[in-house]
């Protein structure tokens, strides 16, 4: 395909090459003039609300040319996922995957998953990682489109006139209501981001997009006040196992100083454009800090399961983000619906589901 041709059919993957200016890197191509996909946050395994974004997500059309004169519809087709999303140990886990797995099959829909701190992460770690081919490069398909990246998984999304974006995925977080839970039962010990992990991200270098379950430091008002405020009352040396992982990603954040970067674990909905890097943190140069290190992140918390700010329209020529469904009617996916295990306490207020 030269620089300037328009593919007649959807091309799902390819290599990029010299012609385009970038080192060759597996990429995903989204037949779009001008690309979208929806980014979603923590559905907790509510099967209910997951084929709602999923059907919402298919019903975003958009009139594509794929040579002059001849048009045809095309529906936005990828879901990224930020985490806690419902890998789930047992025969529910297993039949949340295999129902999910009919929904995205019939609206010709992926999901590729970030993974949260609450999943079994057992599993995750321990499925092997597959390169089917398909641009999205080395990971662990659960289902047949149900992808989830492993920490400091990279890859890109390439859609028309030719704008490639890149995106790093560094999943995971410390839970704060682990005391409520129990190990390897509904707790998993390898939740928490790793120095190897982080590690790896930065070996990395730059990306345009990162994509987490926590946040880093900067962050969004709200997801600030809720650190702050601890209105949960949470442990002080839990709150410092939630700091410490929060301090790694920020380590791996600077690294990669991305333009963009959603996470969820919060349960809110808000944006900030913060900054980052060794000169951010409230030091000058020359007393500690490195102002060449500087870097603006515009960050988009998600909400969770049942919240009209669950889920995001990305459009990848101009970062800029939209609401999936201006208008839910959230009482019918409360997550009242979901198994009684995803149930308990968040960051943000009682009641509300896990974090």
């Amino acid at each position: 395909m030269s620089e300037n041709e328009i593919p007649t059919t959807f091309q799902r993957a390819g290599v990029i090459t010299d012609c385009f200016g970038y080192v060759s890197e597996p990429y995903v191509y989204l037949p779009s003039s001008s690309a979208r996909i929806v980014v979603a946050g923590d559905w907790h395994g509510n099967f209910k609300w997951a084929r709602h974004v999923i059907r919402q997500t298919a019903s975003v059309k958009e009139t594509l040319e794929s040579r002059p004169g001849l048009f045809f519809e095309h529906h936005i087709d990828v879901i990224l996922h930020v985490g806690d999303f419902g890998i789930w140990p047992g025969a529910s886990g297993r039949h949340y995957l295999d129902e999910l797995e009919k929904v995205c099959a019939q609206y010709d829909v992926t999901v590729v998953v970030t993974p949260g701190n609450h999943e079994d992460w057992s599993q995750i770690l321990s499925h092997p990682l597959e390169d089917r081919g398909d641009g999205w490069g080395k990971v662990a398909w659960f289902r047949d489109h149900i992808a989830v990246l492993p920490r400091g998984h990279r890859f890109a999304l390439f859609g028309e006139p030719g704008k490639l974006r890149t995106f790093v995925s560094l999943g995971g977080a410390p839970s704060p209501d682990l005391y409520f839970r129990k190990p390897y039962r509904d707790w998993w010990p390898e939740e928490a981001i790793t120095g190897t992990d982080v590690d790896l991200v930065v070996a990395g270098g730059k990306a345009d997009i990162m994509l987490c379950h926590d946040t880093p430091n900067p962050t969004v008002p709200k997801v600030a006040a809720i650190i702050s405020h601890n209105p949960i009352g949470f442990p002080d040396n839990v709150l410092e196992y939630c700091a410490i992982g929060r301090d790694k990603l920020t380590t791996a954040f600077n690294a990669v100083q991305p333009e963009l970067l959603f996470h969820g674990h919060y349960h809110v909905r808000d944006t900030a454009v913060v900054t980052g890097g060794v000169g951010s943190a409230g030091l000058s140069a020359g007393a500690g800090g490195d102002q060449s290190t500087v870097f603006t992140c515009r960050i988009e918390a998600l909400d969770m399961d049942g919240k009209p700010g669950n889920a995001v329209v990305l459009d990848l020529d101009t970062l800029q983000v939209t609401s999936l469904a201006k208008e839910v009617n959230t009482s019918r996916y409360s997550n009242r619906q979901m198994p009684e295990r995803y149930l308990g306490n968040s960051y943000s207020a009682k009641g509300q589901g896990n974090d």
